[in-house]
């Protein structure tokens, strides 16, 4: 189940990753959470896709 849930995660932040910049607020935190979750350290999660976030991931 923990490589289906990694797995799952994954791609989506990819696809978060790869998203146009217009995307809901909400769901960048949610992704940024995972992404702190998962050890990449993309710092304050502010639902804002900077250099933080892409570098980390």
């Amino acid at each position: 189940m923990s490589l289906l849930r990694f797995t799952i995660v994954s791609l989506g932040c990819l696809f978060w990753f790869f998203a146009p910049s217009h995307t809901d607020p909400k769901q960048d935190i949610k992704i940024q959470s995972y992404l702190n979750a998962l050890g990449y350290n993309i710092g304050k999660m502010d639902g804002i896709k900077g250099k933080t976030s892409r570098k980390q991931f």
